[in-house]
């Protein structure tokens, strides 16, 4: 192997193992302009698309990495496993008796064979009752802090269920708190497609373009939230947000004002009321909005 291409893969599996996706995958990607069929890098660059939601894509890496080298059983079982997040699970069968009948132990097999079948009993994403104690395995990792820990759990899970949306939702929030932020977009995306009116999908949803400051994109799934719920102040002030930071002062103004009709003695929507009227332009008011805050942290102390 080229004394280059090395030196790439070595670089590229420290990002990879660092879960700097996005560095691993560029010198992945450099390694295959000198290397098209590089199976180490194939393989390498499926496993990210698939982390990443793109399992199409993870499938065309897998094939050129197993073109290359049609003997090694890791890169047909992640192939199998691509198959089986899409559901097609009569390929992922023919697969695993066809590619790797005799080829790996027992037990991986039976791991493969078992996740295929109870995803045939559980097509639509309903969950099965031993599904329900791993979800709260999942829950109880992520309320504990172990974010990686339930990052891989969560994705064996999904092996099985991947069309479930408190799933989805689950492991959006994990990549989150992993600052995987691309990643945890795709999660909430997919979870959202199953179930479009779930408030916590809506809020974690938002929540993550406003940290990633696309503020048009999260305002798109406030207003959904908000017709669901429209006596949260919450919402209203994260609507008005936005619009602050658009600089459409009258929009944040209007939702801003709605959020403190609803919430008036809590002190951080009046001091944003009173930043979006002085960017207006409407300084008495702005003024008339800091004294009124003043106010509330001098009745809150009280």
């Amino acid at each position: 192997m080229d004394n280059q291409i090395i030196s790439l893969l070595e670089k590229a599996f420290l990002a990879q193992k660092n879960k700097k996706y996005d560095v691993a995958e560029s010198l992945y990607i450099s390694v295959l302009k000198l290397d098209p069929d590089q199976p180490i890098a194939n393989n390498n660059l499926g496993i990210i698309s698939r982390d990443m939601g793109r399992i199409e894509n993870s499938i065309i890496h897998f094939n050129k990495a197993i073109n290359k080298d049609n003997k090694n059983n890791l890169y047909i079982t992640n192939l199998i496993q691509s198959f089986i997040y899409l559901n097609r699970l009569d390929i992922a069968s023919n697969l695993l008796d066809e590619k790797l009948s005799g080829k790996i132990n027992t037990e991986a097999r039976k791991k493969l064979k078992s996740i295929i079948n109870n995803k045939k009993l559980s097509s639509d994403g309903t969950l099965l009752e031993p599904v329900k104690k791993k979800i709260d395995k999942l829950l109880d990792l992520y309320k504990k802090n172990l974010f990686k820990e339930a990052f891989f759990f969560g994705q064996d899970l999904l092996m099985a269920h991947p069309k479930n949306p408190f799933i989805l939702n689950v492991m959006g929030a994990v990549n989150d708190k992993l600052l995987n932020f691309k990643t945890s977009v795709q999660y909430f995306e997919l979870a959202y497609n199953y179930d479009q009116n779930n408030a916590s999908i809506l809020n974690n949803l938002s929540g993550i373009f406003i940290k990633l400051k696309k503020y048009d994109e999260a305002l798109k799934y406030l207003k959904k939230s908000l017709s669901h719920n429209p006596y949260s102040d919450e919402v209203y002030y994260n609507i008005g947000n936005c619009y602050y930071m658009l600089n459409k002062y009258e929009n944040s103004i209007r939702n801003l004002k709605k959020a403190n009709s609803i919430k008036p003695n809590f002190s951080n929507y009046q001091l944003r009321l009173s930043h979006a009227l002085y960017k207006a332009g409407r300084y008495h008011e702005a003024i008339d909005a800091v004294v009124l805050d003043l106010t509330k942290i001098k009745h809150n102390f009280n």
